[in-house]
């Protein structure tokens, strides 16, 4: 099914609904809608309807942007967001749980960062 839900901090039940939903949605879309959600024009920052992913307004799903860089040290913006070792030398401490700590800050700036 993907990733273990258990390392993540989620129930499996929410876990499990969660991927029924997005595999919905995507059974949904059409060729040219999931090529648009993959393809992130606007870059970084707020979306504001006319850049980044295009909305789906027949599914109900809002435009967003997604930071579209590389991002080895977490979100890819630097005035709004924690800069952290690249995965690699987070590997070199043989600490797994240190880079779900990291990832996990990563991913509540970015749900904060494109709301």
């Amino acid at each position: 099914m993907g990733a273990d839900s258990g390392r993540v901090g989620i129930s499996d039940a929410a876990y499990r609904r969660a991927w029924k939903r997005a595999a919905a949605y995507v059974a949904r879309m059409t060729l040219a809608e999931k090529v648009g959600q993959v393809n992130n024009p606007g870059g970084q920052g707020p979306c504001n309807g006319t850049d980044g992913v295009p909305a789906i307004p027949r599914l109900g799903l809002p435009p967003y942007n997604y930071a579209s860089d590389e991002g080895l040290h977490g979100l890819v913006d630097p005035f709004v967001a924690t800069s952290f070792p690249q995965p690699l030398a987070m590997a070199c401490s043989w600490n797994p749980e240190l880079a779900l700590k990291v990832y996990s800050a990563v991913s509540d700036e970015a749900r904060a960062y494109h709301k």
